[in-house]
């Protein structure tokens, strides 16, 4: 899909800006804290905001492929198409897309319920295989938790794994080194959805998260890339539960950009991105991090 240049920024590693002395989207500064703690706020469908314009990074227009699983997965593949399943089935199987031949093939339909506010990542095998890990998500009646689900591009087979996620529309997942990182997101409280701090990294091979340093704000719906072996976290809601807490926002909508070093396991504040970009999409091209928005 061509994305006008309205829709699209592009976000480059520049000079660093310290978390105190840059300002965010709402024009008050912010400030690093060490240990930041979580707060309930309210449920994401409540946290719309007007959308402010801008300008700064410069704008380009290019062609942008997306995937997005939900009961199921796209991939790129050389298949042979079959055809579109018949009336009846059980259970629909999910698209892949053979980019060379512009087809599309089904593929294993995703085991579980369907979910809402997932995350995926990707990380190969000791084999070389491509597997796709599924994060979190919500039935929409309150219920998370749900097993890590990978998908086995090779096999085309799906297996259940031990681990949990308790968040949906978080701040998206990128592979550093063997490991997934993921950041925010909103997870069910007293009954009621509240923005998260917490950051973790999934090591596929043990099966296993790790809990990192809290992101400096409690902040979700976002996109994540990584460029140098650094996590960029764009996210596009903060919440503003416990404002003044520093920790938290005057206004939810949210514009600053965050980077991660797994090296230091710190954050720092980068520049604020000229819209804001809740639940928008991003991708890297050579080196630089592409987000679209809505």
């Amino acid at each position: 899909m061509l994305m006008s240049a309205p829709g699209m920024q592009r976000v480059t590693p520049a000079e660093e800006i310290t978390m105190s002395d840059e300002r965010d989207g709402v024009g008050r500064a912010q400030e690093a804290v060490e240990k930041p703690v979580r707060s309930p706020a309210t449920h994401p469908d409540d946290l719309s905001r007007p959308r402010a314009g801008g300008s700064g990074l410069q704008v380009r227009m290019i062609a942008l492929l997306t995937a997005t699983i939900a009961l199921g997965m796209a991939a790129c593949t050389s298949e042979i198409p079959t055809q579109p399943e018949t009336a009846g089935d059980p259970t629909p199987a999910a698209p892949a897309f053979a980019l060379a031949s512009n087809t599309w093939t089904l593929k294993a339909a995703y085991p579980g319920q369907g979910l809402f506010g997932s995350s995926a990542g990707m990380v190969p095998n000791s084999a070389g295989q491509s597997i796709v890990y599924l994060f979190g998500g919500t039935d929409g009646q309150g219920g998370t938790g749900f097993h890590v689900q990978a998908y086995n591009v090779a096999t085309n087979a799906w297996t259940t794994k031990a681990s949990r996620v308790f968040v949906f529309n978080s701040n998206g997942v990128g592979k550093i080194g063997s490991k997934l990182y993921f950041s925010g997101g909103y997870e069910y409280s007293v009954g009621y959805a509240g923005i998260v701090f917490a950051v973790y990294a999934y090591d596929p091979a043990a099966d296993q998260m790790i809990r990192k340093a809290d992101m400096p704000k409690a902040t979700a719906d976002g996109v994540t890339g990584v460029i140098d072996g650094k996590l960029y976290v764009l996210a596009g809601t903060c919440s503003g539960e416990l404002w003044p807490d520093p920790r938290y926002c005057e206004q939810e909508p949210i514009r600053r950009l965050f980077r991660y070093d797994p090296a230091t396991n710190t954050w720092v504040g980068r520049a604020s991105a000229p819209h804001f970009h809740k639940r928008g999409a991003g991708g890297l091209i050579n080196g630089k991090f592409y987000v679209v928005f809505v």
